[in-house]
């Protein structure tokens, strides 16, 4: 089976990885607000989901838009845990590791939507008789001697 567009994105792996984090912080920490644990799970869902629909997308800048909503939902993330930690839920040393994986999905997903908005370069071709006009044209020879009337040899007197 050939796999997904998205599947082949390092930063797709990243936030899935983040989202397994994510779930198994809920699921052993029972004591926390159903609104946190609800929120951090849909943000960390989030950002795996439009990474996908946007790997799917054909159009640069419709890809560029899912990468640029994915980026928000891992700042979204950062800061639910921020609040985590702050109403001591989680403590500081918890969150540093999966807040430096937030950090790098966002600043992958920043890089992947700047390269999809920069102007595509224009594609340039390959010199073909066609298309390069200093090609020898074998037909009327070199372009310095196109338009002069063709020669048959040396003039006889």
């Amino acid at each position: 089976m050939r796999p997904f567009d998205h599947e082949r994105l390092h930063v797709y792996r990243a936030a899935i990885d983040f989202l397994g984090w994510s779930h198994e912080l809920l699921t052993r920490s029972r004591r926390l607000h159903p609104f946190l644990q609800n929120h951090l799970l849909r943000s960390a869902a989030s950002i795996t989901l439009n990474i996908a629909e946007g790997a799917g997308e054909h159009s640069r800048r419709d890809k560029a838009r899912f990468y640029r909503i994915a980026r928000r939902s891992a700042t979204e993330s950062a800061a639910t845990l921020d609040i985590l930690a702050v109403l001591g839920h989680v403590s500081p040393e918890q969150i540093a590791a999966p807040k430096t994986q937030l950090s790098e999905i966002a600043a992958m997903l920043t890089a992947m939507a700047r390269n999809l908005e920069s102007p595509t370069p224009p594609r340039q071709q390959p010199p073909t008789q066609a298309n390069d006009s200093s090609a020898i044209d074998q037909r009327r020879g070199p372009p310095e001697n196109r338009g002069a009337p063709a020669s048959h040899g040396p003039i006889k007197t």
